[in-house]
């Protein structure tokens, strides 16, 4: 086996993993401290949220700590929410996902074309939007609100992407333009239209934000697959929701948008070339 080959086959796999598996469990550290108002700062340590006991080292060692301790805290006793070793779990999923989807060409939507290997930085940058959008969407769920610093870090992405795109193909990516321009129109003008006729929000800020990033790293194609994958997701789900609970209230919209951003990502270029050959 050639060095090329143990690299593509072995060593970057396990390196994506790897990563996947240190932002999982640091993505479980921005979870936990936004949705509790909790100071995020370089010298802080982590502690138990039952008895806040401050965790050793050998206490935070994604998924094996949890292993190890079956599932409860070493000082109390207390279960630890097994959404921890899920979100590292995710971690590894996402950036193994990406890796050998972007970077043997899964995502250009060319069927019957043979399958090769061609590292490209999306399989990086995808990796981390994916992994930003199930963050801000399970603090979403849980307090109906998305803090500044994940936007900033999406949008930086996802200019990111565009930017560098746009450097590879050598022209303006006009698809992409199209769709940060009618996303822009388009959501702002639902969003003050409520406020002028219902003098309330019908779509949040961070909404907005996050579908016009994604507008831009996608094309206006994606974004409008996202729109409807989000929206009718929303409806299903809140309406049986709605009528289980029989409680009429505000529900958070950012899961339902990274549920359709994450399809677009994965599906859209097969959707579009499959629909409209050579579009893209």
């Amino acid at each position: 086996m050639e060095f090329n080959e143990i690299l593509s086959l072995i060593i970057l796999p396990i390196l994506f993993a790897l990563v996947g598996l240190a932002f999982g469990s640091f993505s479980n550290v921005l979870i936990y401290r936004f949705s509790n108002h909790v100071p995020l700062t370089m010298t802080s340590r982590s502690e138990c949220p039952k008895c806040g006991h401050q965790l050793a080292w050998y206490d935070n060692i994604p998924l094996l700590s949890f292993i190890f301790l079956r599932g409860k805290c070493r000082y109390c006793k207390e279960k630890i929410s097994i959404m921890y070793p899920i979100i590292e779990t995710c971690g590894i999923i996402i950036f193994l996902g990406c890796y050998y989807f972007f970077n043997y060409g899964l995502n250009l939507g060319h069927w019957g074309d043979p399958i090769t290997y061609n590292f490209t930085y999306k399989s990086i940058i995808y990796s981390f939007v994916i992994l930003d959008l199930l963050v801000m969407a399970m603090i979403d769920h849980k307090t109906m609100e998305v803090p500044l610093t994940l936007q900033y870090i999406l949008v930086g992405l996802c200019v990111a992407t565009y930017v560098t795109d746009c450097i590879l193909a050598k022209n303006y990516l006009i698809y992409n333009l199209v769709g940060l321009g009618a996303s822009l129109v388009l959501l702002f003008g639902v969003y003050f239209a409520f406020i002028l006729i219902k003098k309330q929000e019908g779509l949040g800020l961070a909404d907005i934000t996050i579908l016009c990033a994604l507008a831009l790293a996608l094309n206006v194609f994606n974004f409008v697959f996202i729109l409807l994958v989000s929206s009718v997701t929303c409806s299903v789900i809140e309406i049986i929701k709605m009528a289980v609970t029989k409680e009429n209230k505000p529900f958070p919209f950012v899961p339902y948008i990274a549920f359709g951003g994450v399809i677009a990502i994965i599906f859209g270029n097969q959707m579009f070339n499959a629909l409209l050959p050579g579009l893209l």
